[in-house]
C-alpha cells in the first residue's frame, strides 16, 4: 500500500473539516477569517479558468473564444457573478433602480476598474443610508404585472408626508400585558 505522508504531508483534507472550525491537531480554533488575510498577504490571486464555470464572465470570454489558458482573479470574477445576478434582479423589477450604479460598477469590462467585495458592501451600505425608508420598504413588482405597477405609479405620485420612520420601540413599551385568570 502507498505511504501517503509524502504526498500529503498534513493528512488527508476530509469533507470533516468543510463544516468544523477547528484547527487539524485539534488545539483550539481557527480564525474564521483566515482566507480573508492570505488575499491581503499575497496580493492579487490569478489561477487557471476552470471550463465549466460562469461563461458571461468577460475574463471568460477570452479563453471561450482563443482556446489559450488564462490565469485571472477569482474574487474579481466572484463581484462580477455577484453583481451581474443582481442586475438581472433589478432590469426586472421596479423599484430598485438607484442600484443601477452601482451595480454597473461591479460588472466592470476590466478586473482591475471592478470594486472588490469589501468595498461593494461598504458602497451598498452607503447606498441604503442614503435612501428614504419609505423607498426601502416598497415592493418590489415585475415590470410586467401592469396592475400592480399602476398602484406602485400612484403610491410614487404620493409619497408619505412624513420622512422618518415611526419610534415603534416606544409604542410596544407603552403597550401593558394582561393576563388572564382562569
Amino acid at each position: 500500500m502507498l505511504d501517503p505522508r509524502n504526498m500529503y504531508p498534513d493528512g488527508f483534507y476530509t469533507g470533516f473539516f468543510l463544516y468544523d472550525h477547528r484547527k487539524r491537531d485539534f488545539t483550539g480554533c481557527e480564525e474564521v477569517h483566515a482566507h480573508a488575510a492570505l488575499v491581503e498577504r499575497l496580493g492579487t490571486v490569478l489561477v487557471p479558468y476552470i471550463i465549466g464555470g460562469d461563461e458571461g464572465v468577460p475574463e471568460t470570454k477570452t479563453v471561450l473564444r482563443t482556446g489559450q489558458l488564462l490565469y485571472a482573479d477569482p474574487f474579481a470574477s466572484d463581484v462580477w457573478w455577484v453583481g451581474n445576478v443582481l442586475r438581472k434582479y433589478v432590469q426586472r423589477c421596479t423599484g430598485l433602480d438607484f442600484l443601477t450604479p452601482h451595480l454597473d460598477e461591479m460588472c466592470h469590462e476590466n478586473p482591475e476598474d471592478r470594486l472588490t467585495m469589501a468595498a461593494a458592501e461598504a458602497q451598498f451600505g452607503e447606498i441604503l443610508q442614503a435612501q428614504p425608508w419609505w423607498r426601502l420598504r416598497r415592493l418590489t413588482i415585475r415590470k410586467k404585472n401592469h396592475f400592480l405597477r399602476l398602484l406602485q405609479a400612484l403610491q410614487d405620485n404620493f409619497p408619505p408626508a412624513t420622512e422618518s420612520f415611526p419610534n415603534r420601540a416606544q409604542n410596544v413599551a407603552s403597550v401593558s400585558v394582561h393576563t388572564l385568570d382562569l
